[in-house]
């Protein structure tokens, strides 16, 4: 029974590792997906834009909400992973 836990465990932290790289990938091209005639380094921060419908085109409001599922599933696979491991030690 510890070896399917310890499968588990380990799908968990590729299913989480794929998630974090999709989430940053999405969440880096944000900035650069905005609409025609705002300044990506007008606000300072290029990321202030990421939370502003208005401020968004198509794609980077495609890229909003791809980067916040996958947020999603990455904290899914983290809390999969501390139970895979909390009942791999209790059961070896």
């Amino acid at each position: 029974m510890a070896f399917v836990t310890i499968a588990i465990f380990v799908l968990a932290c590729v299913v989480g590792f794929a998630a974090w790289v999709t989430m940053v990938w999405n969440f880096v091209r944000i900035p650069f997906n905005l609409r025609k005639g705002l300044d990506p380094w007008g606000s300072g921060n290029p990321f202030n834009y990421a939370f502003l419908d208005d401020a968004l085109s198509p794609v980077g409001l495609a890229a909003r909400n791809r980067a916040v599922s996958s947020l999603f599933v990455f904290g899914s696979a983290l809390v999969i992973c501390a139970i895979a491991g909390a009942l791999t030690m209790w059961l070896s």
